[in-house]
């Protein structure tokens, strides 16, 4: 056999190799995202009442759990922003339009973004996404289902994306009020609803 033309076909053959296994490492990063660069996604206004309790998470795809938030120019009096978890906290400042540059970087990258908060009298600017209990759990529905649903939508990437509330609808309190009027949960809610609104809210999700 001619070694020559042994060497030059095996040659080739390793060529081919080593080119189809970087269109296949090309192939994974594509259907994967590991190679796309941070992107700010969600809502870029948000509508609030004067000297009312704020929340309202910043949303990233592409970043993978390292990432950090950076403000920009300086937020609204009474407002935070948590640079780990990008959630911006405290009281709605007074009425007037405020305009919030941030960024978010991570390992791949960063980018940059606006949120517009406007204090005032309306809300709705942007139609609320979320998740209703209602249409499938009905009146099964119980605070585990609420907690995990919650979770999931925060750590799906759903929350990012703009699905900031979880709605439990209705079931949840007894068709009775106590001495004080006040609703009384079901025993399929005990932790109560301020404890279960307090989780909700610590994933950067409202109830």
């Amino acid at each position: 056999m001619n070694n020559s033309w042994f060497k030059s076909i095996t040659e080739k053959q390793v060529s081919f190799g080593a080119l189809y296994l970087w269109f296949l490492l090309a192939v994974l990063l594509v259907c994967t995202g590991l190679y796309a660069k941070p992107q700010i996604v969600g809502p870029k206004i948000y509508g609030v009442y004067p000297n009312t309790p704020f929340l309202f998470p910043l949303g990233a795809l592409n970043t993978g759990d390292d990432r950090t938030f950076t403000a920009l120019s300086n937020l609204p009096n009474g407002l935070t922003l948590d640079s780990k978890t990008g959630f911006i906290t405290g009281t709605a400042p007074a009425r007037g339009s405020y305009e919030f540059t941030f960024k978010v970087s991570c390992a791949t990258g960063a980018d940059t973004s606006t949120l517009k908060i406007i204090s005032g009298d309306t809300l709705g600017y942007l139609p609320p996404m979320s998740w209703s209990s209602w249409n499938f759990w009905n009146r099964c529905v119980d605070q585990h289902v609420i907690l995990e649903t919650a979770e999931f939508i925060a750590k799906s990437g759903l929350r990012d994306l703009g699905f900031h509330y979880i709605n439990i609808d209705d079931a949840w309190s007894l068709s009775y009020r106590d001495a004080n009027d006040d609703m009384i949960c079901r025993s399929t809610f005990s932790m109560g609803i301020k404890a279960i609104a307090d989780s909700v809210h610590k994933l950067g999700l409202k109830l």
